[in-house]
């Protein structure tokens, strides 16, 4: 993934060609679609990137992260967008016609029109030519939406478990085809601090456990290893993945000094 220069002067002169144009014939957008014609996902978009000039005029429904802060001027907000679909991944240019505050490693769900093809050059100086796209509206996703999307989840229908003074509560455990996440929110109501054994948590699954994944990905909230008294705490545990068709156990093990307590949740599916 290299980063893109995106030069604003040229920006403010493809803008101005592209709705001025608009607002003096008051005629409303049309797309070149065909009928009928889903927008490109994240993998038509990693194709479409191979051959811009091919899919001007095409809608977009695409899920990735914001590469760099954005730059700002009359015309709007514009910004390096990073996708990855089945059959690679692709940087895109996007242009949303508004100031709006997105920062880099922002994770977000896109729609748009593909209006030209962007012609410029990566920092090391490389040409590039890929899709530039204006965004009709985006939508602040989680990175696990992006990264890894769920295809099952499950909510716990009581209040969590209570031991020593510590409550453990599950939000939601979230099934992908490479990982599983479990959402826990912990509250100390003791007067000492807690540990969070982390790594002696486990999902257990027909006699098999399975530990925590070692390096997820930076973007997931992690959950912290001390809790302090009176404190409240929240994260995720990422295990590998697990047949989400076949009841399980998930055990979050926690420690105050020397008492220890294993939090046990069925999951039935």
């Amino acid at each position: 993934m290299r980063k893109i220069i995106i030069p604003t002067l040229l920006i403010a002169i493809v803008l101005a060609w592209l709705i001025l144009p608009a607002i003096m014939n008051r005629t409303p957008r049309v797309s070149t679609d065909a009928p009928n014609t889903p927008p490109l996902t994240n993998r038509g978009a990693v194709v479409a990137a191979r051959a811009p000039s091919d899919y001007k005029g095409r809608e977009l429904d695409i899920k990735g992260r914001v590469v760099n802060d954005p730059e700002y001027d009359a015309g709007g907000t514009h910004f390096q967008f990073f996708v990855k679909g089945a059959g690679g991944e692709a940087d895109l240019v996007l242009d949303y016609p508004a100031n709006i505050e997105i920062t880099a490693g922002d994770f977000l769900q896109i729609k748009g029109v593909v209006r030209s093809v962007f012609v410029g050059s990566a920092e090391d100086g490389t040409h590039i030519e890929t899709l530039r796209v204006e965004v009709e509206k985006m939508t602040p996703l989680r990175a696990a939406q992006v990264l890894a999307p769920a295809t099952s989840v499950w909510r716990d229908p009581g209040r969590g478990v209570t031991k020593n003074e510590i409550t453990v509560a599950v939000d939601r455990i979230e099934f992908a085809r490479g990982e599983t996440r479990a959402y826990l929110n912990i509250n100390n109501g003791g007067n000492s601090g807690a540990v969070v054994e982390i790594f002696n948590s486990v999902i257990e699954q027909k006699g098999q456990l399975f530990s925590p994944l070692g390096n997820p990905p930076p973007e997931y909230k992690k959950l912290p290893v001390d809790v302090g008294p009176g404190k409240k705490a929240k994260g995720v545990l990422v295990f590998p993945p697990v047949n989400v068709e076949e009841r399980l156990i998930l055990r979050v093990r926690m420690s105050v000094w020397t008492r220890e307590a294993s939090f046990d949740f069925q999951v039935n599916r």
